[in-house]
């Protein structure tokens, strides 16, 4: 029995595919429906969840962003604030439910970890020390100590954020750490004659134009924002 196979438009996306069968949408919707089925599949499984403390995390921010360059673009610090608090507002909008501490039980609450932390990574103990050296990680200590609102957050999506914030921290300082970098090899290749200083200037004709550019977008797109996010 031949499959009957039709030219008309697909009646999910309005696409035209020759190989589309009668009773069948196109093959970039069922791919589409298939993801979905899937997708809504994993989110039916039993879901695990995990009590975090919401208040006081949004504080542990990439250490970069506190320190920061000597010479400042337009916007840095805000810049930096608004990450922060976005960070906060992202982990508070996926919690299932916000909770006084009252609300929480005690075992509960004693296993209950910030929302974002600082790993606690160190480098091999050496035979003369009696604790092995922590690594620098690129984020704050700091954290304002109030602690009375809890969450409950499901287990994955609390995996992702904690990988989104590392990964978005330790970026932050090997692209901070990869122009420092630049900075001395530039003059390195000055002072071997590699770089001539017309080619310098135009450099800073370059970065200007970046910098400029950078502080323009900055005006547009965060005005009035940061605070819209404010926990």
């Amino acid at each position: 029995m031949s499959v009957r196979r039709i030219k008309k438009p697909c009646p999910g996306c309005g696409a035209t595919d020759q190989y589309r069968k009668v009773d069948e949408v196109c093959s970039n919707c069922r791919h589409v429906l298939d993801s979905w089925a899937q997708h809504t599949a994993e989110f039916s499984q039993k879901k695990e969840f995990a009590t975090v403390i919401i208040k006081g995390a949004w504080h542990w921010y990439p250490q970069f962003y506190g320190c920061g360059p000597r010479d400042q673009p337009e916007g840095f610090s805000e810049t930096r604030q608004a990450l922060a608090i976005t960070f906060a507002a992202l982990g508070k909008r996926m919690c299932a439910a916000l909770l006084d501490w009252k609300d929480v039980p005690h075992k509960e609450r004693e296993g209950a970890q910030p929302l974002f932390f600082k790993p606690d990574v160190r480098f091999p103990k050496k035979p003369d020390e009696h604790y092995a050296r922590p690594a620098k990680y690129p984020s704050s200590d700091g954290n304002s100590g109030d602690l009375g609102y809890f969450g409950r957050i499901d287990s994955t999506v609390l995996d992702l954020l904690r990988k989104l914030w590392d990964h978005a921290a330790r970026f932050a300082e090997m692209a901070y750490l990869g122009g420092v970098q630049d900075g001395r090899n530039m003059l390195f290749q000055l002072a071997k004659g590699e770089l001539s200083p017309s080619e310098l200037a135009e450099d800073d004709v370059r970065l200007a134009q970046n910098m400029q550019n950078s502080a323009y977008l900055h005006k547009k797109l965060s005005k009035g924002k940061i605070e819209k996010f404010a926990v």
